[in-house]
């Protein structure tokens, strides 16, 4: 029986993973029949909803069946079957498989196994829409291994490579970084570049926060309390605000 079952139910499309002796975990023939089967679903206009779903009673999903596909993925082994081939070689699957792969492998906190998917997908498909999603998974695994030289320098090929909120977010992440390290001077004028660059209200907020503490760190008090004050100004009734408001009240300004 196939590991992906395609039912059809009047207008809706059932999909189920059909593995549930490794609780429907997917591996290359899932990925790749579940590909195919969302391709039935968008090329069939009288479809208007699909439903997935997990066969067995203990998992819809496991997510990726890691012992299967980091090997292929990384050229630990070679293809052993059409499915190993048909992953392998479309690269609308895998550099997405690549993609979650290295997401799932930062998740279980496999740092070194995680930034080699993301190398993978970079130098296998360098024109994959991913290639900045990649890079940023690189940076945030050198940063989780405490490689904060190395992080920034990645943060820096995605910030200078697009300027949507993934750019915000590795801005911020490079002077998160630089106040790890205690270069405060550094930290601070790397956060501020977030406020006054990006249009993303959460991240500016946030990476203001992080600036005054930079500043409280390089005995800036008056500093801090300015970009403090202004968390609260512009940020009324987010959890950034009451972050400020904490801190301005250690500072004594309460």
């Amino acid at each position: 029986m196939s590991v992906v079952l395609f039912e059809r139910r009047g207008s809706v499309a059932l999909i189920t993973l059909n593995r549930p002796e490794a609780r429907n975990a997917v591996n290359p023939e899932v990925a790749v029949r579940l590909a195919r089967a969302w391709e039935e679903v968008k090329g069939d206009p009288q479809i208007r909803a699909a439903v997935v779903t997990g066969a067995g009673d203990k998992s819809f999903c496991a997510g990726a069946d890691l012992a299967r596909l980091i090997p292929l993925f990384t050229g630990a082994r070679a293809p052993e079957d059409e499915w190993d081939e048909a992953l392998r070689k479309d690269p609308a699957l895998s550099d997405r498989a690549l993609l979650r792969l290295g997401f799932a492998l930062g998740e279980k906190k496999q740092w070194d196994a995680s930034r080699q998917a993301y190398e993978t997908l970079i130098g296998r498909f360098g024109g994959s829409p991913w290639v900045h999603e990649a890079r940023y998974g690189i940076g945030w695994a050198y940063q989780n291994q405490a490689q904060y030289d190395n992080a920034v320098n990645t943060y820096n090929q995605v910030v200078a490579a697009t300027a949507t909120r993934l750019g915000a977010r590795a801005q911020l992440n490079i002077g998160i970084c630089r106040h790890l390290q205690k270069r405060y001077a550094d930290a601070s004028a790397a956060l501020l570049v977030v406020p006054f660059t990006y249009d993303y209200p959460e991240l500016s907020a946030l990476a203001l926060v992080e600036a005054a503490r930079a500043m409280s760190e390089s005995k800036q008090p008056a500093q801090a309390v300015k970009l403090l004050k202004r968390v609260i100004r512009d940020h009324p009734g987010t959890a950034h605000a009451e972050a400020a408001r904490k801190r301005l009240s250690e500072l004594g300004e309460g």
